[in-house]
């Protein structure tokens, strides 16, 4: 049942996403790429929960091949729009579909809080990463969801479909 509501939940707003997230995404994108660096040529980087796949675009340009994946078909539909040189693919992160040591780095924005079993999301991006890779992931605090869930329970741990407003 969490795995139906989570793609319902992103499937909902993707097209939404790939209009607002610039203007959101501004203010932490310089400093989350201060993180992964400049020297990625030749290297290859996996988005977990890459949603509409924009930051693509910059690991390209820094020289790496970029592969994403989304639990949200709708979320991939449009990323390959954008995007119809990466390989993008639908799946959850608690379960990559990619060999062992395939990846020189792992990164994830603004989505490992809603990740269903993140003890497993974590043995999977170990799994995948070459010696030496880096792991780097952008989070946001749960008292969002909890302030977004104002018309149902107010249980902080409690999974579910969570209504969110995108501003402008």
């Amino acid at each position: 049942m969490e795995k139906i509501i989570n793609e319902k939940q992103y499937n909902n707003f993707a097209e939404g996403y790939s209009e607002n997230i610039q203007q959101l995404n501004s203010v932490s994108r310089e400093s989350f790429f201060s993180v992964v660096g400049s020297e990625l040529k030749d290297k290859s980087v996996l988005d977990v929960a890459c949603g509409d796949g924009t930051d693509g675009k910059i690991y390209k340009d820094m020289g790496a091949t970029y592969t994403g994946v989304d639990i949200s078909e709708e979320n991939i539909r449009v990323a390959k729009t954008l995007d119809n040189q990466s390989k993008f693919l639908v799946g959850r992160a608690e379960d990559l579909a990619f060999t062992n040591e395939s990846f020189d780095l792992v990164v994830s924005k603004y989505a490992i809080q809603s990740f269903l079993d993140i003890e497993k999301f974590y043995k999977e991006v170990h799994r995948v990463l070459k010696p030496g890779g880096k792991f780097i992931f952008l989070g946001t605090h749960q008292t969002r969801q909890l302030i977004e869930k104002n018309k149902v329970s107010k249980d902080y741990c409690k999974s579910g479909l969570v209504a969110s407003t995108i501003l402008k």
